[in-house]
């Protein structure tokens, strides 16, 4: 029997001169395996910092950021006024060019300055301007460029225009839609600027994107609407949650939390515990691999405080690639016990819009030689992003690779009977939230009777969390639902704990 593939099929090789997406997405896929290493080397403690300078060739200092050696607002404002002017100029052939404007700003700069301090600042903007620069090539290829007073697209240029705001100027654009993918992926470029021996960037990023001729008409029209693009990503990024810590409150408390985990994660301190599902006849089918932190001085971390705190600062990545790796690990020496069950990880939406998240999990399950079915993903739905279609082609990806995936937290997102139909998840978790209050309210106990009906219809395996009661278990039985998990079954167990009750126990293969 063949065996399973681990990654999906590869799209036909491009000719040559690939597009600018794709060279994009290309460099970063090498930058993030930078990032992993990098993550793994960190220091324990701070050390002092000495931040280089970037020469930009062939220009004097006029016009240049003394720090990053990228050009300055003023420069950029010139060269944007050239690229449209000659944009105007292939107009008049009949073929005018596009410019496009990328802002790209550091969300929480100032929470890495008050934690690290300045230096460990200025480190991070250093790094975020290499990045941009190290791929100005590929942003403007010597076929496309030109000499000044020539007309054609010019030059791409990179600068820095605010404390912690980079633009990057593209004559020659590619189409709108495009030219958001590219911001995004420019915008994990620069997220990975991680090195060995820093102090870790753990600043998010997001991007504000405007093309002339078609969203402004001049210089200064591209500028406002490229800011005005970033302050609406800006607003869509901010915290709604009431459990989320904000920056305005608490927010030093925050910070120390945030730096805490950066070290924790290189020192290897979290570590998994691991909840059973079992089905009603006792067998069990799979486990739920939970973060747990503890801390002489904190205790136990509440996951709660912890998980939304890392998507804020863009580690999640990090944090994400850090559980997978302990979750393969730990499925690879149950194996070569004689335990064979799937161990379930949760997975964020930031996770799922990295280029390269497909290909990070088909390196784990062959580098620890394990079969798809040994690892479940976990995506819960209320934080699906409303651009569903983002990460949709990912999930489908995953799910060709034989992975098995899960919707989590079912009932308390939006999802769309649509989306629920076209998604290629094989199961639904139906919330705690409701689980736990069917034996006593009857509108949660019609809820969860409607969510097992729906996942019925649509061929959906349905699992409870947070059973926690005799009376819940018996209900849950009634109407059909597959598997329970809960304090009622086990809480969640260190791995050795989890090993000795697991040999105890019939244990159901990976699914």
């Amino acid at each position: 029997m063949p065996e399973p593939r681990l990654r999906p099929a590869a799209a036909a090789p491009r000719p040559a001169g690939r597009s600018i997406r794709a060279q994009i997405v290309a460099a970063v896929h090498q930058l993030q395996a930078m990032a992993a290493l990098a993550l793994s080397d960190l220091p324990s403690q701070r050390h002092a910092i000495s931040v280089e300078r970037l020469p930009l060739p062939g220009s004097s200092a006029r016009g240049i950021d003394p720090l990053t050696g990228l050009a300055d607002r003023a420069a950029l404002r010139k060269a944007l006024e050239e690229a449209i002017r000659r944009s105007s100029a292939d107009g008049c052939t009949g073929s005018r060019t596009k410019v496009g404007l990328i802002l790209l700003d550091l969300d929480g700069f100032r929470a890495l300055n008050v934690t690290f301090g300045a230096d460990a600042g200025d480190r991070a903007l250093v790094h975020a301007a290499r990045r941009l620069t190290d791929f100005l090539p590929n942003l403007a290829p010597p076929s496309l460029q030109s000499s000044p007073g020539q007309s054609g697209p010019g030059p791409a240029l990179a600068a820095r225009i605010g404390d912690d705001e980079f633009a990057l100027l593209l004559p020659g654009s590619p189409a709108l839609p495009v030219l958001r993918d590219l911001a995004d992926a420019l915008a994990v470029m620069v997220l990975a600027a991680r090195e060995p021996s820093a102090v870790p960037v753990v600043t998010g990023v997001s991007v504000g994107v405007c093309c002339y001729p078609d969203q402004a008409g001049s210089a200064e029209e591209l500028l406002r609407g490229a800011d005005a693009a970033l302050g609406r990503e800006q607003y869509r990024r901010r915290p709604e949650s009431p459990g989320l810590l904000r920056r305005h409150s608490a927010g030093q408390a925050q910070e120390s939390l945030l730096a805490e985990l950066t070290g924790a994660l290189a020192k290897r301190e979290p570590v998994l515990h691991y909840q059973p599902k079992v089905a009603f006849d006792g067998t069990v089918v799979g486990v739920e691999g939970l973060l747990r932190w503890y801390t002489p001085r904190r205790g136990w971390t509440d996951p709660a405080d912890l998980i939304p705190l890392a998507e804020q600062a863009g580690l999640m990545p990090c944090l994400t690639g850090y559980v997978l790796d302990a979750a393969a690990r730990q499925s690879m020496e149950w194996r070569s016990a004689g335990i064979r069950t799937g161990i379930a990880v949760n997975i964020s939406p930031q996770d799922l819009l990295v280029p390269g998240f497909v290909d990070g999990v088909a390196d784990r399950l062959e580098r620890f030689r394990l079969p798809p079915g040994a690892l479940r993903l976990e995506i819960t739905e209320r934080s699906l992003p409303d651009g569903w279609h983002r990460v949709a082609e990912q999930l489908s990806d995953l799910f060709r690779m034989g992975l098995s995936l899960s919707l989590d937290d079912f009932g308390t997102g939006h999802s769309s009977l649509e989306r629920l139909r076209r998604s290629p998840v094989s199961e639904i978790k139906i919330d705690q939230s409701f689980v736990s209050g069917m034996a006593t309210d009857e509108r949660d106990a019609a809820l969860v009777a409607w969510s097992v009906g729906l996942a019925r219809s649509l061929g959906l395996t349905v699992v409870a969390e947070g059973v926690e009661d005799g009376r819940t278990w018996s209900r849950l039985e009634a109407l059909g639902v597959d598997a329970v998990q809960g304090w009622l079954v086990s809480p969640a167990m260190p791995a050795e704990q989890a090993s000795g009750w697991l040999r105890s126990r019939t244990v159901r293969g990976e699914q």
